[in-house]
């Protein structure tokens, strides 16, 4: 613990000598008489404490003499822990080397501080000379963009959204369909990432959450929590019913389930998911909810322009619902790039046969090795 106080000590004057920091800052590692305690602190102790400290000063005084490092300075409050904390010679030794690696190490902070001020003050210089010999345009061309920026970009494009954009509709009201927390904290997972992959998109949907019971949905995921609890967060969350927000005839409820399928996207429809994850799959909930509502009610056309169609009773996420709607925005008719795009194969037949075919020759291969 000395030798490093000593090595630290010869770092920070080597940088003095060499002219990278201001001498003001070195730090002396000679012997060095400690000031005494202030006569305000002295007169305040009894008996016993002034011997005490009088029996400290000498053992500073002999560390001095054998060419110890002792701190520099010494506060009375610091007088006053050695006196009442530290009751053996070798915890004081402890505690006065302590004080001086604190020294050092506030040292080393002000030196620090020293050169990235120096190295201010020599761009600034640089850049004033640049400016008057007319190299450098007063006018920056570049602006700092760091996440701030980014953020207040984006949520710009999500309130343009709110006002001119096209809304896409998430139905909240299957909360009593979901079987357990997991299932809940699913959905709101998968509807965390919609927030996002809607966010950074120039040319976002209008988020509206409807049917939200939020003292429901909100203590079983604390991030989803902070999230829609900000103010500046440009999304709708209502308990209002989608029927109370927007024309019955604009509305569209997308669900595997359905018996029409969606040929192309209409940016003059109103698109609902349902707001839904890990239930079970026989029973046809956003089909039964749309027929009830008397809303048309489409499926993607996953079986015509996937090789094999989909595979099974597979059902596609919130976020990648998500994907494949921002992509027929822009692209309506383009339904073939946005499925092989963010359609994961697994959930195609194709995707299924070759899983179970690499399965297959896998554990061939372990049987194969261990006969």
């Amino acid at each position: 613990m000395h030798g490093d106080t000593h090595q630290l000590i010869d770092t920070y004057n080597q940088q003095i000598d060499t002219g990278l920091l201001d001498k003001k800052y070195a730090i002396s590692d000679a012997v060095q008489d400690v000031p005494p305690p202030s006569e305000e602190f002295v007169s305040s102790l009894n008996d016993e404490d002034k011997r005490t400290l009088q029996l400290t000063r000498l053992e500073i005084e002999s560390l001095n003499t054998t060419e110890q490092v002792t701190p520099v300075n010494i506060t009375d409050d610091q007088w006053m822990f050695l006196i009442s904390n530290c009751t053996n010679p070798n915890g004081r030794y402890n505690f006065l080397i302590h004080l001086r690696q604190l020294e050092v190490s506030d040292y080393g902070l002000a030196q620090e501080k020293a050169v990235k001020q120096q190295m201010h003050l020599e761009r600034w210089e640089k850049y004033e000379r640049s400016k008057a010999e007319g190299i450098l345009a007063t006018n920056k061309m570049l602006i700092n963009i760091n996440d701030t920026y980014i953020d207040r970009h984006s949520n710009n494009n999500l309130r343009h959204a709110m006002l001119h954009g096209i809304p896409l509709l998430i139905d909240m009201g299957y909360f009593d369909d979901h079987r357990g927390p997991q299932a809940i904290k699913n959905l709101l997972n998968q509807i965390s990432m919609v927030f996002g992959l809607n966010k950074i998109e120039s040319e976002p949907f209008h988020l509206v959450l409807c049917n939200t019971v939020l003292s429901q949905w909100l203590p079983h995921h604390g991030h989803f929590e902070k999230y829609v609890q900000r103010e500046q967060v440009p999304i709708t969350i209502t308990e209002k019913s989608y029927l109370d927000l927007y024309p019955r005839e604009d509305l569209i409820y997308l669900s595997p389930d359905a018996f029409h399928t969606l040929h192309s996207f209409d940016p003059n429809k109103i698109y609902i998911l349902g707001g839904i994850a890990d239930v079970r799959k026989e029973q046809p909930h956003s089909l039964t909810k749309a027929k009830k509502d008397g809303i048309a009610c489409y499926k993607l056309p996953l079986d015509t322009y996937i090789p094999g169609g989909r595979a099974g009773s597979a059902v596609l996420t919130m976020d990648q619902m998500l994907k494949i709607l921002l992509h027929m925005k822009d692209a309506p008719m383009d339904w073939q790039n946005a499925f092989e795009q963010h359609v994961p194969l697994r959930k195609t037949v194709l995707g299924r046969e070759q899983l179970n075919k690499w399965m297959m020759a896998k554990r061939l291969a372990y049987i194969t090795v261990n006969n």
